[in-house]
């Protein structure tokens, strides 16, 4: 995030279940970011609120990937891109995003880096939920 902050001129918002993550993450960022302490399967953000998600090494943790995948939907706006790497699951990651494809019309998925795992869904049109 610090690399993010330190190049763009961008709001970044990060959600951790661990409060000592969340505080210790404060202390690097020097609170320049909205960090919240919560779980992934309840985003405690509005509806279309993100341009850009971004997931990284956590996907695995999640007991419930469907339910966090429908948040991550949520919370981005139409024509955003949701990114994932997670290089502890990759079958996992194929079935999940293979289900995205699937079911959820309008988004595209494709693995932008196999050797490392690395996972990019965009919403390729809008329509009505």
């Amino acid at each position: 995030m610090s690399m993010v902050l330190n190049k763009f001129d961008v709001k970044v918002s990060g959600i951790d279940i661990s409060p000592g993550m969340i505080e210790k993450s404060k202390e690097l960022l020097d609170g320049r970011a909205d960090l919240k302490v919560g779980d992934s399967e309840h985003l405690p953000w509005n509806d279309r609120y993100f341009d850009i998600i971004t997931c990284s090494a956590s996907f695995h943790h999640y007991p419930s990937p469907e339910l966090v995948l429908k948040e991550m939907k949520r919370v981005l706006r139409p024509g955003g891109i949701l990114m994932i790497t997670d290089p502890f699951t990759p079958n996992n990651l194929l079935r999940f995003f293979k289900y995205i494809n699937k079911v959820q019309q309008g988004w595209r998925c494709e693995n932008l880096f196999p050797k490392r795992n690395v996972w990019i869904a965009r919403k390729v049109w809008v329509h009505a939920d």
